[in-house]
């Protein structure tokens, strides 16, 4: 059994949308960009769901995307436009969801991202 590669297909873009779309035949989690081509995700896929609700959530960021190839197979799989995963550049975090005040010490989220907090307020709940 081949190896998968994680690969970095979009280093910088805008996420516009997500829907959910037949692609090749496949149920999809499909990803909108704005300056890039559209990338897939099979339902079936192993935390595609969780992935789905996350990327919902960073419409309107800039993304990271990444796709998987096998090693010795570079591109069988992410030049046919599917991805594995995806992270955020930029994050608007707004204020404490415990004691809404808003600065740099905001590190803790326990929805993905939704809301953050003091990572002292976590414990004050």
């Amino acid at each position: 059994m081949k190896k998968l590669a994680d690969v970095e297909v979009i280093s910088s873009d805008i996420l516009t949308g997500v829907t959910e779309e037949n692609y090749n035949g496949v149920e999809c989690i499909k990803l909108t960009f704005q300056g890039n081509k559209p990338r897939y995700m099979d339902f079936q896929w192993k935390d595609s769901k969780k992935k789905y609700l996350i990327a919902k959530d960073l419409v309107g960021e800039i993304v990271q995307v990444f796709a998987w190839d096998p090693d010795n197979e570079p591109g069988k799989w992410s030049s046919r436009y599917w991805f594995t995963d995806l992270f955020a550049l930029t994050t608007v975090k707004k204020s404490c969801k415990i004691c809404g005040v808003s600065d740099n010490l905001l590190t803790y989220s326990d929805d993905f991202g939704k809301s953050w907090m003091h990572y002292s307020c976590k414990f004050t709940k």
